[in-house]
């Protein structure tokens, strides 16, 4: 099934790339966890390495700050891109599957080749 639309909600596309990032960086930050564990000066807090179990934890603790941080910049970046690429040509959507949901579009009057919400 393919979507031509003109433009993508913002707050989808940060969606999607906020989803995208979640196991990615989960396993970069347990990755570097793991290694501040066993003595590497991976973890860093305020410029001081931090090993051992306190290096474990750290890394935890600032994944979901830096999930949302790099979920920030990539969207920022992505939205402008999208935003110019939507003067020269429609944006085309391709889903392998998937089931139509009507509850939110039941009040919105779409033609079918123009999604025009932001």
């Amino acid at each position: 099934m393919k979507i031509k639309a003109k433009k993508l909600r913002k707050s989808s596309l940060f969606k999607l790339i906020f989803f995208s990032q979640i196991v990615p960086l989960v396993i970069f930050m347990l990755i570097c966890g793991i290694l501040a564990f066993s003595g590497a000066d991976t973890v860093k807090v305020n410029d001081t390495p931090v090993t051992g179990v306190g290096g474990f934890i750290a890394a935890l603790i600032m994944y979901p700050v830096f999930l949302l941080l790099f979920s920030s910049f990539i969207w920022m970046g992505s939205a402008f891109g999208l935003w110019a690429f939507s003067w020269f040509r429609k944006i085309q959507l391709e889903f392998v599957e998937g089931e139509i949901i009507e509850e939110n579009m039941q009040n919105q009057e779409l033609e079918p080749t123009s999604l025009d919400a932001d």
